[in-house]
């Protein structure tokens, strides 16, 4: 449920001259009795006077004033704005303003709206924080905005110093400095070009098309010609390479953008000289194209801002941020501490989320007393009464998530098809399949995953030159990931006194982990089709075999990568193995079916619309209640990502889960894999140890 009033402000452009001011007013459900004000007069307009305004561009009191009265000369716009302010306040709720400007209207985007100031009381409109202010932007990109939890986020800074900015007329960049400010802003930076390796934008792309990077923080010169924005970015050899705001848009557009941009002008001017810099305005311009791509939150320096501004006004910022998410009452509360500097109104911000929230905060209205911990379900892992299932997404520490796996797939391969194919693997691998064959798919598929993994984890990792490398290359990965000490997934399961562990993934990770707890587990693979090169099965060697905590079964269900014809790939293979799993009835072994019926089941690392779950459940899961005198699970924990649609509607999954399972005993945890993960090692465990079996 909203804690905020929400006040939306258009503009459009109607001829020239006047421009057409819509206003929106929302409440939350808990004060719907309180009705938004009506406008009067029918049609709303404004009329700005560019010239006189853009004259007071740099006497911010005096445009904000006169912003003010240009926005406000409508008595209707007037009245709605006083009546919104004044049932917010009466409400006790901080009220959100979002100003929309139409993409007719792109001449009002250059105004600095940051200064908006009442003529009469003297107050600033973006430094009340009552008031959170933001510009909004609408995005053609089709994408939604994935909130990942803010202990996820992985910030990265840049700063551009190139050797020959003299020959600019550009003040040299102390680039030390400026991460060491940085850093003290953010807080928490994981990677930085700018000191040995130089701030490049092929650079830039790689760190994000390898999806590690949630925050970019970017310092650098810039310039406006003819309204196109240029950075004075770093070229391979360190010299100055101007890369227009064109040319960065279409490098970026397409990859997994990150959820906030800051784009900092040089802080080596101070405020006072700051109109005279040739970076005026440069990345404020850039702002509103990266938000109409798509990256969530941009917040962009309208000219150059003085040190003792930054250091004011960042550090609280990400404070504020880091606290709740909120990202436009964070930007309002570092203005507000900012509010004595002259140059405070710099920063803007641009943003797509209506919300606000550019975090995944853990923890959703109706998910239950369980949400902070999942005591239920640790009892049952603990006593061994829990059946694990692992989906693709836990993976996402080291491979990327799936969707952005597919798109750098498929650009490789020159997929031709629309843009929401191309974040499908399957749809990616069946192209592929069809124009090469069978072989090439494989091979192309081993060499994309094995790029992946060093996007992620590092250049020293070996090339993966075949299928067994690439299993060596997974356990790197693996074992880098629990050096970093964030609780890995595969090894705190493995310390879990479970006899049966079924997964989707087709890597060896789980077999490994159990390997080190001490265990000695079997690998069974779900064979799906009568044809093709299959390992012998562990009931051919021990027909008698019953898994047990010392010798766990691992069930595969889409196969090994090690044993390319059980691998299920392509759509066409996801069709075959459904209809095989359902003539074949007895093709999943019984001691897996018992467990899938009677024991709680843990799902790790599933979104509820990935192919992968859907076909757990049509060819599994839905038959077994069935097949087993209509037995059912005991307990149903599913971790799911607390982003996009799913996080905004818990109780349609749980309903939606339900309906497969027809038990109410269903929990679901709003986490990250990793964040959900470490709420099941006991208190005070040391992540980095793999321990003993339990």
């Amino acid at each position: 449920m909203a804690t905020f009033a929400d006040l939306e402000l258009s503009l459009r452009n109607l001829n020239g001259r006047d421009h057409a001011v819509g206003l929106r007013f929302n409440l939350p459900s808990s004060a719907g009795k309180v009705q938004p004000p009506e406008s009067q007069g029918g049609l709303q307009k404004a009329r700005f006077d560019l010239a006189a305004l853009g004259g007071r561009a740099w006497d911010p009191e005096a445009l904000g004033k006169c912003l003010w009265q240009d926005l406000f000369a409508s008595k209707g716009v007037w009245t709605f704005y006083a009546q919104a302010v004044a049932i917010a306040a009466s409400s006790s709720l901080p009220l959100r303003l979002r100003l929309w400007i139409h993409p007719d209207a792109k001449e009002l985007n250059d105004l600095h709206w940051e200064t908006l100031r009442d003529p009469d009381s003297g107050n600033w409109l973006a430094a009340n924080e009552q008031i959170w202010f933001s510009r909004y932007f609408g995005s053609g990109d089709w994408r939604p905005v994935r909130r990942r939890p803010r202990s996820d986020s992985r910030p990265l800074i840049i700063v551009a110093n190139p050797s020959d900015l003299e020959q600019y007329q550009l003040t040299p960049i102390v680039v030390e400095e400026e991460i060491a400010r940085a850093e003290r802003a953010v807080g928490k930076p994981i990677a930085k070009l700018g000191t040995t390796s130089k701030a490049t934008l092929d650079n830039l792309v790689e760190q994000l098309r390898g999806g590690a990077v949630d925050v970019v923080y970017l310092v650098c010169h810039g310039r406006l010609s003819d309204g196109e924005p240029g950075l004075y970015l770093e070229g391979a050899s360190g010299e100055t390479e101007v890369v227009t705001g064109t040319e960065f848009i279409a490098r970026v557009r397409g990859l997994r953008l990150p959820s906030l941009v800051v784009l900092a002008s040089c802080q080596s001017a101070g405020a006072d000289d700051a109109r005279r810099s040739d970076d005026l305005g440069a990345l404020a311009a850039l702002g509103p194209q990266l938000a109409e791509i798509g990256v969530p939150a941009v917040v962009a320096m309208q000219g150059n801002i003085s040190l003792a501004t930054v250091e004011r006004f960042m550090p609280v910022f990400f404070r504020e941020l880091w606290r709740d998410g909120q990202i436009d009452r964070a930007i309002t509360a570092a203005r507000a501490a900012s509010a004595d500097l002259p140059d405070a109104w710099v920063p803007a911000l641009f943003t797509r989320i209506e919300d606000g929230g550019l975090w995944a905060v853990p923890g959703a209205p109706d998910t239950g007393p369980d949400q902070a911990r999942p005591l239920a379900l640790l009892t049952r892992l603990t006593e061994g009464r829990c059946t694990p299932i692992l989906g693709a997404g836990i993976h996402e520490a080291i491979l990327g998530p799936a969707p952005e796996l597919a798109r750098t797939w498929a650009d490789a391969c020159e997929f031709p098809f629309a843009d929401y194919a191309r974040e499908d693997l399957a749809q990616v691998a069946q192209y592929l399949e069809v124009r090469e064959d069978r072989d090439y798919l494989i091979t192309d598929f081993v060499e994309q995953l094995s790029r992946a993994l060093r996007r992620r984890i590092g250049d020293d990792l070996p090339q993966a030159t075949d299928r067994a490398s690439l299993d060596q290359l997974f356990s790197l990965a693996r074992k880098r990931r629990i050096a970093e000490g964030n609780g890995e997934p595969h090894q705190v399961l493995a310390q879990f006194p479970l006899p049966i562990y079924v997964t989707t993934n087709s890597d060896e990770l789980l077999t490994e982990a159990l390997k080190e707890a001490g265990r000695e587990p079997e690998v069974e693979l779900c064979r799906w089709r009568q044809d093709g090169e299959w390992p012998v099965s562990v009931y051919e060697r021990t027909p008698d075999f019953q898994p047990s905590v010392e010798r766990p079964l691992v069930y595969h269900l889409l196969g090994q990568y090690r044993y390319p014809d059980s691998l299920v790939l392509t759509e066409d293979d996801y069709f075959d193995y459904a209809v095989g799993v359902t003539l074949l009835k007895d093709l999943v072994p019984t001691v897996v079916r018992n467990a899938l019926a009677g024991t709680a089941l843990l799902f790790l690392g599933f979104q509820m619309n990935d192919r992968d779950f859907r076909i757990l459940f049509r060819s599994v899961l839905r038959r077994i209640p069935q097949s087993q005198n209509q037995r059912r699970p005991s307990h149903v924990g599913v971790q799911v990502s607390p982003e996009g649609d799913q996080f905004a509607n818990p109780a349609r999954v749980r309903e939606y889960l339900i309906s497969y399972f027809g038990n109410s005993d269903v929990k679901l945890y709003f986490y990250g894999v990793d964040q959900f993960v470490r709420l099941l090692l006991p208190a005070g465990t040391d992540p980095t140890a793999a321990g003993a079996t339990r």
